[in-house]
């Protein structure tokens, strides 16, 4: 996570798969902020998460451009990004 104003939010599952997401954005330095999810907790039946992954799927990378909901295709985004 860096300073300044964040155009990205990563919804994240600590210990879980979303790992290798979380490690390349900062690997590539990105402009994120990070937002753990407790799926125990209810947060992935939440209204607000739906809204942003309607099938509640986590890892999801919120960008400018849209929701990315697939840990392979979030670190796709990012290797071209």
């Amino acid at each position: 996570m860096r300073g300044g104003s964040t155009q990205m939010k990563f919804f994240y599952i600590p210990g879980a798969c979303s790992v290798a997401s979380h490690i390349a954005l900062e690997e590539c330095d990105a402009d994120y902020e990070g937002v753990a999810v407790d799926v125990f907790r209810g947060d992935t039946s939440s209204h607000e998460f739906l809204a942003i992954s309607p099938r509640g799927f986590v890892p999801v990378l919120q960008t400018e451009d849209g929701a990315i909901t697939e840990n392979t295709a979030i670190l796709v985004a990012r290797q071209t990004g």
